[in-house]
């Protein structure tokens, strides 16, 4: 369980001395519609539940249609605080060979609060850095899409849908001029479903090739941990890519590596795949 560990580490960082703003740093001030809901964004996350647009195939076609976006910031000197919310919607074929995902979809749908703070993120990994807390509270529900939802039956109850709370930890490591460092550690609470919680964790490279052009790698591990009556899941991606980024967001044509059980009503699903595809994110 990860709470005891994010409790301790909130009270060190409480006690630590902050630095003063930096150039570099956004004003204290409140904004309407910050953009993204937060300032270390999940948009390379390897996860499968990343809410981006996002076209993967290899051997059946995936997809996802989602964003992440904050609603206000408001920030003073050491600190800054984002409300945000975020919605997709996932598509996967089991059966068949289609390019169009079309069986299974997933949706979820949360708000977000978070906590960031470019200070800590300076007296710990220097210039360039920054340290980020969120919690989630959100609900996914899994549907097939030929076949009405069992809602009478018990495994439906179990693995169909599930209401969550998530809390994680997210830091940024400037490389310099090279590129940057993207980590973060989350647990997610599950109520209403089969499993219990599901400890996770995230790891991007980022490298500045080009003011424009950003190669990157993330790799993603998840546990899900079950009741009695179930037994565990775990779920692990590796991706590759090229971000091309400009003002209107970010498209990253990718390569992955899955290896785990299936998503949603996929749960019995054991395999691991070579996909490739692309990802857009407005932010």
């Amino acid at each position: 369980m990860l709470r005891f560990p994010f409790c301790l580490l909130l009270v060190a960082l409480s006690m630590t001395p902050l630095r003063a703003l930096a150039a570099d740093d956004p004003p204290p001030g409140f904004t309407w519609l910050p953009g993204g809901a937060r300032v270390i964004p999940r948009t390379s996350s390897a996860s499968r539940d990343t809410p981006v647009l996002e076209y993967a195939y290899g051997p059946r076609a995936q997809g996802s249609l989602g964003g992440e976006l904050g609603f206000l910031e408001q920030r003073w000197t050491l600190a800054a605080l984002r409300l945000g919310m975020y919605g997709m919607i996932t598509l996967e074929n089991d059966q068949e060979t289609i390019v169009f995902p079309r069986e299974y979809w997933r949706g979820h749908a949360g708000f977000s609060l978070t906590v960031a703070s470019e200070a800590l993120g300076r007296q710990f990994f220097g210039p360039g850095g920054a340290v980020e807390f969120g919690i989630v509270i959100g609900h996914e529900s899994d549907h097939k899409t030929d076949a009405p939802n069992p809602l009478d039956t018990f495994e439906y109850s179990l693995y169909g849908q599930m209401n969550f709370l998530t809390h994680d930890i997210a830091a940024k490591v400037a490389m310099g001029a090279v590129g940057e460092v993207r980590a973060r550690i989350s647990e997610k609470l599950l109520a209403g479903s089969a499993y219990t919680h599901s400890p996770s964790f995230d790891l991007e490279l980022r490298f500045y090739a080009l003011p424009w052009l950003e190669p990157l790698v993330a790799v993603f591990g998840e546990h899900l941990f079950a009741g009695a009556d179930s037994r565990d899941c775990y779920f692990a991606r590796a991706l590759a890519g090229i971000a091309f980024a400009g003002r209107f967001g970010e498209l990253t044509p990718f390569a992955s590596v899955d290896a785990g059980c299936g998503k949603g009503l996929l749960y019995e699903r054991r395999e691991g795949h070579v996909s490739g595809g692309f990802r857009y994110a407005p932010f």
